[in-house]
């Protein structure tokens, strides 16, 4: 890690590595709303060497309130880690969302497409994503508050 460099809290990002969820935003549904972006990052330590199992799962959960009782996830969906070479994906993703809790019996993506086409209504929407690595190198530390901080390569800037 390079200790020297200073850390410029417009442009890194804070790697915060207990996070394993994005912020709370409110999307109403209604017809005009037509996307729900989330703006956030959430870093991932990945093993040294990657097996084909290591996927990322996504859910979207309706959270509790006046109308809702529990918490309850309406969709979800899993990506590989892995690319054809067998080395991690980087780069931006799409991945569609099926309607429901995650179902363990889909496990390939070839049941999630079967899925959809059986019934179109199981597919709740794409999610985009983007992948990007960070190197050790590329890592900064803050000697105060002792937290990691990096500089994306994207279009991304700090979210604090």
């Amino acid at each position: 890690m390079d200790y020297d460099r200073p850390i410029d809290h417009d442009k890194d990002i804070h790697i915060d590595l207990d996070k394993t969820a994005t912020q709370y935003v409110r999307f109403n549904g209604r017809f005009l709303d037509e996307n729900l972006e989330v703006e956030d990052v959430i870093p991932v330590m990945i093993p040294a060497k990657l097996e084909t199992t290591n996927c990322l799962q996504f859910k979207l959960v309706l959270l509790q309130s006046d109308l809702v009782p529990r918490d309850y996830v309406v969709g979800w969906g899993i990506f590989p880690l892995n690319n054809s070479d067998f080395g991690l994906n980087e780069g931006l993703f799409k991945v569609p969302l099926l309607f429901g809790n995650v179902d363990p019996r889909i496990d390939k993506f070839d049941k999630i497409e079967q899925t959809m086409m059986k019934d179109l209504d199981s597919w709740v929407a794409n999610l985009y994503f983007e992948i990007e690595k960070v190197n050790l190198m590329d890592i900064k530390d803050d000697k105060k508050t002792k937290k990691l901080y990096y500089q994306p390569v994207s279009g991304m800037t700090a979210q604090e």
